[in-house]
């Protein structure tokens, strides 16, 4: 395609409609692609804006071209895009290079800051062209158009020549800077819908133009879809306006989504663009007849005035990723096949299909489960397996599915069998009831514990070298199976033991004051830690703590008897997380004895109960932010990476809650915590957890004192803390409100540092949010800044609960993970390349390195040399404990296997060239999932360099005439490589002219005969007369009438053959002229035979050129299917290479712990002296006691 800016390339549009009726066209569009999949995943997609603009210009002045005052954009619903740039259609009568220019920027009172400014040129054409142009690609991060006046935007265009322009159209596109997204944008379809008036209050009124017919076809990669719409209105309240796709009442009344928008609150003076939520595309189905087409409907619970300037449907496509769920198969069975004969006729039926699916059921004997599933042309293949560690197996119904048609099968779409965590697929069964008018699968879902593995730490705990280094231990499983590990990083506790000698009343500690250093590993003297002896019971000891913040005391109460010590249980409350050990020493008797007594390391456990909102940037998969706890979806928001933490950028955006999923009212009592990199400014708010009416927590800018926000009664409420906003902060609200829906009661603030210990309490405020619903994260023009963690309760947290949080969602814990998507092992965004290991033992990424945790002491002695002494069992028994079993080998990496594309054939261009019947073909078959797929495919030319003789093509094409008029023809001279059908209008001509010939034959002989009778009549009167004779003086004439009358009557017949065209020269001359038009018209004898001998050679030329075709694509085939298999076989013997050598190893390490049970078997019988039989006795009796415990472990890990 070349469409270009000059007269001499510049293109049109045209239409034909073959019945030729009345056409009414809504839109046309040019979508392009590429083949580079890493581009086309870059875009994001568009916004068509509102705007209207037809006059004169000025190259001084700017003129607003968009419609409406301001426009405002929801750039959300575009996820990671990272760009923008704008796109105008145009026209206009400049006479120079001087062009239109166009910019995005704030309205006045919003500041009227420039956002970007493109120039498109000029079209020089005295607006006879259009041009469509885009501009240059702007970073999206600085540009904001927001929903209120105080930041909503505007259009401008300015000409350098100040002549007329006419715009047509203006976009907004949008790309990411990153090629690897999840998903790739596919296309948008504009549907005809329009609506500028008032409507009814909670009433849906159709806003589209009709029926709306979708080809999905035409996007056969896409998986999911949404709709996008600009609008405005006179809303005065909170509630906004809401769209749905459905089928029309004589279709069923169907509704496949709806779409709830914000209010304008307007006027009608801002234009909203923005995006609903995207949904399943197999759900919609919106035909070309009337028992399927489809229509949109708008609804507006204020029933004001609404404007709807454009409705559009986008599309994308899931880009397909390695997900790897692990169970160890350890045996699997042939093939079988459920025989589904599925058959789909042209009209997309599959007659009797319930009957088919129910008969064909797909179940694995007990003991095993579902490994590999195939469908054929017509049926479905599968393979059983039995897997490690399967428990018990349950059955299961899914959802059942209406049925409103039994001759569609498309409703097992809607049908979806899926097992929950750490569960495989045994089997399913297709139910169905005509008379019910459902279906539904019956399946049975078997627990599995998948590969048992555990990381257990040894030895001593030490400073890791790095952020990254250091011990990773298990905190659960992940969706794959496989373990999450996480590193703490946070500050050694305060308190780790307590050193105390000589526990007496008597002794000098008595009021000593001692406190922890972390190099000598015990408590030292300083003023915050003192251990004093109650004066009332001298066996009571009180250890107490005071720092100026905090003051603890617990009593230590001992008995006389033995000394020990009974630690009351207020330690584990008071002291959350810390590791208790008291070391001291009593003397009972004269003798001294010591004490070890260590209290457990409280559990950082926080209950579920209550959790109404869970969002963590860290868990977030895909763009769509949706709450974890009550499924609330706060739009599209993509995570990126700050301080090599997971974060949505919240510094100029906001979460708000979109749709109506996910309603949830705060309580009477509740907690609010978040962790967030404050954003740094001196004007406004930093708003976090913000209602429908109210903000629970926030900050105020310019003197960055922490309160909450309330709209209902008294405004900002200080709670005199002051927030450093340059670190990450932990903050968290705990309020209590007077009644459930009061905005009067208590908010109790807590704060802490990354670098701190735990949070404690910094104020509190006499307002709360009760009552009121959730609403957004942030808010416009109050960004918080970069957030990693909210979490929200319908409870008041205690001190203890708040801290638990605070350590489980430290933004500077690491974390060891296995991302399914990719099939990486990431910490944070450091991560290896593709390694699907169960165990993370052994893997390396450029920035670490996991290796098993080690029991090393320091200790440097020669390797396999045990002591030797007296009683050598104890050396070689520690021998025996260093000898470890060689690691497993990693598997080399599996090849990655060549795809074939098959060549299409290329036929002789005379034959492709010659008419619109070559050129394309359209073909229909059946895919791999069974469904009837039509396409049109463009066959390939290739010229003829020196053919031996004139191409038969080529004498068919020169064949040529003129359509004559007199066989109903146009008098126009016939096309080049004529149709079939001007062939067939060449016959018509020539058998119109040869009846016009029979007609003029047939008036000539008509004529001929009446003329004979007039002048045979004639005769007859001519005879009649007597002769006349005249001498008067007997000398005269004789005059005879009769032969005066014949001459006359002759005379007259050649006349009348010359005048008359029935007869004579008129008959000769019609003939003449049917001849000539004969003649000089085409030949359908001629032109048939030569169109025919042309059309022979063409479909020789195709078997040929399509046999030769095949052959060498079997070629191609066969080629890569034996390199694949090479490359298959090398990666198999390198496999089963390592696994020997693997085991080669495993052999040479057991058979040295044999030689060294053998040494320490005979050392034994050496010191057992005179009793060998008794030592033998005793081992023989452990012996058998030891395989009958394995054979009963055996029998029970057994399948049959």
């Amino acid at each position: 395609v070349d469409c270009g800016y000059g007269w001499g390339n510049t293109c049109q549009l045209d239409m034909l409609h073959a019945q030729g009726i009345h056409v009414l066209i809504h839109g046309f569009d040019f979508e392009l692609g590429s083949d580079d999949v890493a581009l086309a995943t870059m875009y994001r997609g568009r916004f068509d804006v509102p705007v209207a603009y037809d006059g004169d210009s000025s190259s001084t002045t700017w003129r607003k071209i968009n419609k409406r005052t301001g426009l405002g954009f929801d750039f959300s619903v575009y996820g990671d895009a990272a760009q923008v740039r704008g796109c105008l259609v145009f026209t206009d009568k400049s006479t120079s290079a001087l062009g239109i220019k166009v910019r995005l920027r704030r309205t006045d009172k919003a500041g009227g800051a420039i956002y970007f400014e493109d120039d498109f040129g000029s079209t020089w054409s005295n607006s006879g062209l259009i041009h469509h142009e885009c501009g240059q690609w702007h970073d999206l991060k600085d540009i904001s158009c927001g929903y209120s006046w105080g930041n909503t935007c505007q259009l401008d265009m300015s000409h350098g020549q100040g002549v007329p322009v006419k715009i047509y159209g203006y976009d907004l596109e949008f790309r990411s800077v990153a090629s690897d997204a999840s998903w790739a944008y596919v296309g948008r379809t504009q549907v005809a819908a329009a609506h500028l008036q008032d409507q009814p209050t909670n009433t849906w009124l159709q806003v589209s133009k009709g029926g709306v017919g979708l080809q999905l076809a035409d996007y056969p990669d896409a998986t999911e879809v949404r709709a996008c719409v600009a609008f405005t209105d006179k809303s005065t309240g909170s509630d906004g306006m809401k769209i749905r796709l459905r089928r029309m009442d004589h279709s069923g009344g169907v509704v496949f989504f709806e779409d709830q928008f914000s209010e304008s609150y307007s006027n009608n003076g801002l234009i909203h663009n923005a995006c609903g939520a995207w949904r399943p595309l197999k759900l919609i189905s919106c035909g070309y007849g009337w028992s399927n087409t489809c229509q949109v409907d708008m609804m507006h619970t204020q029933g004001v005035d609404t404007d709807l300037f454009g409705y559009s449907l986008e599309f994308r496509a899931t880009l397909p990723r390695d997900i790897c769920r692990f169970a160890p198969v350890i045996s699997q069975s042939v093939a079988f096949t459920a025989e589904l004969y599925k058959v789909v006729s042209p009209a997309g039926l599959w007659p009797d299909w319930q009957y088919k699916v129910a008969d064909a059921p797909v179940m694995c004997s007990p003991g095993s489960v579902l490994i590999d599933v195939n469908l054929t042309s017509q049926h479905l293949e599968y393979k059983c397996g039995v897997v490690a560690g399967l428990g018990a197996c349950i059955e299961w119904f899914s959802p059942q599915a209406d049925v409103q048609d039994w001759q569609y099968f498309q409703v097992l779409g809607k049908l979806s069998v899926a097992c929950g965590t750490d569960a495989l697929l045994s089997g399913f069964h297709f139910e169905f009831s005509e008379g019910g008018q459902w279906g539904r699968f019956r399946y049975s879902c078997c627990k599995a514990a998948g590969a048992p593995t555990a990381l257990v730490p040894a030895g001593p705990r030490r400073q890791a070298a790095g952020s990254i280094d250091g011990m990773y231990c298990p905190i659960g499983k992940d969706e794959s199976g496989r373990m999450r590990y996480r590193k703490d990083a946070l500050p050694p506790p305060e308190v780790c033991s307590v050193v105390v000698s000589g526990l007496q009343p008597t002794d000098a500690w008595m009021g000593g004051r001692f406190e922890y250093d972390a190099h000598q590993a015990r408590f030292v003297y300083t003023s915050h830690l003192s251990l004093t002896q109650s004066p009332e019971d001298a066996m009571v000891w009180h250890l107490n703590y005071n720092d100026r913040s905090a003051y603890y005391s617990l009593a230590l109460h001992g008995t006389r008897d033995t000394g020990k010590l009974n630690i009351c249980r207020a330690v584990a409350a008071t002291f959350t997380g810390w590791d208790f050990s008291l070391n001291f020493r009593t003397t009972t008797a004269g003798v001294i004895r010591s004490e070890h007594v260590e209290m457990p390391r409280g559990q950082h456990v926080v209950s579920q109960e209550s959790l109404v909102m869970d969002l963590m940037a860290f868990h977030q998969s895909g763009d769509e932010v949706v709450d974890l706890a009550s499924g609330t979806n706060f739009g599209i928001h993509a995570v990126s990476l700050f301080d090599g933490v997971p974060v949505w950028n919240l510094e100029n955006d906001v979460l708000s809650k979109v749709g109506g999923d996910g309603e949830w009212v705060v309580g009477q009592d509740y907690t609010s915590c978040t962790w967030v990199f404050p954003r740094d400014t001196t004007s406004g708010y930093l708003t976090f957890f913000h209602t429908t009416e109210d903000a629970a927590l926030l900050i105020e800018a310019d003197t960055k004192h922490l309160g909450m926000y309330s709209d209902r009664d008294g405004g900002f409420r200080d709670a005199g803390f002051v927030v450093d906003v340059l670190q990450w902060v932990f903050l968290c609200v705990v309020g209590h409100g007077d009644t459930d829906a009061s905005a009067v009661g208590t908010s109790t603030f807590y704060a802490a540092l990354a670098d701190q210990n735990r949070p404690r309490q910094v104020g509190s405020a006499d307002r709360v949010v009760c009552g009121t619903s959730v609403g957004a994260f942030g808010w416009p023009d109050q960004g918080p800044g970069k957030i990693a963690m909210t979490k929200f309760w319908n409870r008041r947290l205690s001190l203890q609960e708040i801290e638990a949080v605070f350590i489980e969602t430290h933004p500077q814990v690491k974390l060891l993970s296995f991302h399914p998507a990719n099939g990486l092992w990431c910490i944070w965004h450091n991560c290896t390349s593709t390694d699907p290991s169960v165990d993370p033992v052994g893997i390396a990424a450029p920035a670490f390195e996991v290796v098993s945790v080690s029991d090393f002491t320091g200790q440097f002695e020669g390797k396999g040399v045990p002591k030797m002494h007296a009683d050598n069992r104890k050396a070689l028994a520690a021998r025996l404990k260093t000898i470890r079993a060689p690691r497993r080998p990693a598997q080399p990496r599996k090849p990655a296997l060549e795809g074939f594309t098959p060549e299409e054939p290329k036929y002789e261009a005379e034959c492709v060239d010659y008419s619109n019947l070559w050129r394309t073909i359209q073909e229909s078959y059946t895919d791999a999932a069974g469904q009837l797929v039509s396409r049109t495919a463009t066959l390939g030319a290739e010229p003829l360099d020196s053919p031996p003789e004139r191409h038969p093509c080529e004498v068919a094409a020169a064949s040529s005439g003129t359509r004559g008029k007199i066989g109903g023809g146009d008098g126009q001279a016939t096309p080049e490589k004529m149709s079939y059908e001007e062939i067939d209008s060449c016959s018509t001509r020539g058998i119109t002219r040869g009846l016009k010939s029979a007609q003029l034959e047939r008036d000539g002989a008509v004529w001929g005969y009446l003329e004979d009778v007039f002048s045979h009549s004639l005769d007859l009167l001519c005879d009649v007369p007597p002769n006349i004779e005249t001498a008067p003086m007997g000398i005269g004439a004789e005059m005879q009438p009769e032969e005066f009358c014949t001459d006359g009557k002759n005379f007259a017949e050649s006349l009348l053959k010359v005048t008359n065209m029935q007869v004579g020269i008129g008959l000769a001359g019609a003939q003449y002229d049917i001849a000539q038009e004969d003649n000089l018209d085409c030949d359908p004898l001629q032109v048939g035979l030569a169109r025919l001998f042309c059309d022979i050679h063409c479909v020789r030329d195709a078997v040929v050129r399509g046999d030769r075709s095949i052959l060498r694509n079997l070629k191609s085939a066969t080629d890569i299917t034996n390199r694949n298999m090479k490359a298959l076989t090398e990666w198999a013997a390198s496999a089963a290479k390592a696994e020997t050598g693997w085991l080669a190893a495993k052999m040479d390490v057991m058979e040295e712990r044999t030689s060294l049970q053998l040494k320490i078997i005979s050392e034994t019988l050496a010191a057992a002296g005179s009793a060998p039989a008794i030592f033998l006795a005793k081992a023989r009796t452990a012996s058998e006691t030891m395989l009958n415990e394995l054979s009963g472990f055996a029998h029970a890990a057994s399948f049959s």
